[in-house]
């Protein structure tokens, strides 16, 4: 009967700091939370807003940011929150879904941090261009 209680606490104690080391990688893998700055803010509703009013980058310009982040030490994958092309440890925005590269690199206004890539034009860079998308939207859905 001792025997058993002994092999019991034993695999409860290891038991234990099995979850303790699996807690500890786990919190070691996830990535520092970015300190929140009026600049950053700044930055990142500029950047949305250029979204909205002027539409995503065109296709080229997109696929030559994402060129170049792809090839970026900065850049990261997330096991939280799965990307094709991941996360920018050097902008600061942490790991968001709005902050995940494919939805950056379309935005008019973004930039690299870096300076690998600056502003761009949207899509609809016109006054008409942004009516005629506005009203699509809504007619459409």
């Amino acid at each position: 009967m001792i025997g058993k209680k002994s092999y019991i606490s034993s695999f409860t104690s290891s038991d234990t700091e099995r979850r303790k080391q699996m807690r500890e990688e786990a919190l070691a893998r996830r990535e520092p939370k970015p300190e929140v700055t009026v600049a950053n803010v700044k930055k990142y509703v500029t950047a949305e807003m250029s979204l909205q009013l002027y539409g995503a980058v065109p296709d080229k310009v997109y696929e030559q940011r994402k060129a170049e982040c792809m090839g970026c030490e900065h850049r990261f994958k997330s096991n939280e929150i799965e990307d094709e092309i991941g996360f920018c440890r050097a902008c600061g925005c942490g790991v968001t879904s709005r902050a995940r590269l494919t939805i950056k690199l379309t935005m008019p206004e973004s930039t690299c941090p870096k300076e690998k890539w600056k502003p761009s034009h949207g899509r609809h860079a016109t006054l008409r261009d942004r009516v005629k998308s506005w009203l699509l939207k809504r007619i459409i859905g």
